[in-house]
């Protein structure tokens, strides 16, 4: 939400804890100049905006949900570990998008340092739905699908192609509840947190987890 009067309407009728899950689609082709300020204005200054307003009515408890990739330099292997991307990395592996969420995310994470909120960051990796004839396939992967249809998304093989680790929409939903609980109990304790959300360490082929017969 990035209108600042629909936002501060909402936050003055007794909010005391906000979840911010909101965010552009990651971009699979090249985007037109209006579609990529669009995305930086969903992913970064909608952050700034929340913030600003939170401080305003003085509601101090956020859990950010950003992703495990935007962190991540190009050509970079260290794994998922929040000691190792705590910081801005010097270049993005989702290029502009992972640029706009992560500087997102700092605003709120310079707030916390401010002490004028407190907040936990997670950072999940791939989200699948548990039961698709109910929840269906995610955005994202019904957009890969329509790109291999049209001959745009080139296969290329190999045993280590596609190999991703995962989370399921309910135990994400667990993880958020935790950490509301969290900051509710103890906020010094957790406030500031990074945290890497995903089910197993092994990686899972994205088409044997996705793929589901006609």
């Amino acid at each position: 939400m990035t209108n600042v009067t629909d936002l501060e309407r909402v936050l003055s009728e007794g909010v005391d804890f906000v979840v911010h899950c909101a965010h552009a689609p990651l971009p699979i082709f090249y985007q037109s100049n209006r579609e990529n300020d669009q995305m930086w204005n969903d992913n970064c200054e909608a952050v700034e905006i929340l913030v600003e307003a939170m401080q305003k009515y003085g509601i101090r408890r956020l859990v950010h949900v950003g992703d495990a990739y935007s962190a991540l330099p190009i050509e970079d292997n260290y794994g998922l570990a929040e000691y190792v991307f705590h910081d801005l990395p010097r270049n993005y592996l989702l290029d502009e998008y992972g640029e706009s969420r992560c500087r997102g995310e700092m605003i709120a994470r310079k707030a916390v340092g401010n002490k004028t909120i407190d907040a936990i960051f997670l950072r999940p990796v791939i989200c699948y739905a548990e039961d698709e004839s109910k929840e269906g396939d995610s955005e994202l992967w019904r957009r890969l699908k329509r790109a291999a249809e049209s001959g745009a998304l080139p296969y290329i093989p190999h045993e280590r192609r596609g190999m991703h680790q995962y989370i399921s929409v309910r135990n994400m939903s667990d993880v958020i509840e935790r950490s509301i609980n969290g900051l509710l109990k103890d906020p010094v304790k957790y406030s500031g947190e990074i945290v890497y959300c995903l089910e197993d360490t092994n990686v899972t082929s994205f088409v044997q987890v996705n793929w589901k017969e006609p």
